[in-house]
């Protein structure tokens, strides 16, 4: 009998990120509705550069979701609560599960955010802004 094929580092990144990537998205659609009441002098660029985000990011998710189903692997559940997000997916015809607390959801949007936006995390934590 022949043994299942793992998944790869590869793939289960794909995974995390196919949850985390529509979170991105929630947060920074927040961030765009609290910048349009807010007293900025130029919001136009403001909120410019984080539509360009949500952009990048949503082609991202789109290509990710097409390489999962080429590669045989699809989310079947998710479940949002207090405690973070579960996930269920089948991998090959196996199942498996991931969850994610809510500290760990928050660091992979702040790490994601700061790579589009080119932005130095280190730099940030020591101003004071984390």
């Amino acid at each position: 009998m022949k043994k299942p094929q793992e998944m790869t580092l590869d793939e289960l990144v794909m995974v995390k990120n196919c949850i985390i990537y529509p979170v991105i998205l929630d947060v920074l659609e927040r961030d765009i509705g609290k910048m349009k009441n807010a007293d900025f002098k130029i919001p136009l660029v403001y909120i410019g550069s984080i539509k360009n985000i949500q952009k990048i990011v949503t082609v991202e998710l789109t290509d990710l979701n097409r390489e999962l189903r080429n590669r045989g692997i699809k989310i079947f559940d998710q479940e949002t609560s207090q405690r973070g997000i579960t996930a269920k997916y089948l991998c090959r015809g196996y199942k498996h599960e991931v969850k994610f607390l809510p500290s760990m959801i928050k660091a992979c949007v702040v790490v994601k955010v700061c790579v589009l936006l080119n932005l130095d995390l280190n730099s940030i934590k020591s101003g004071g802004i984390l």
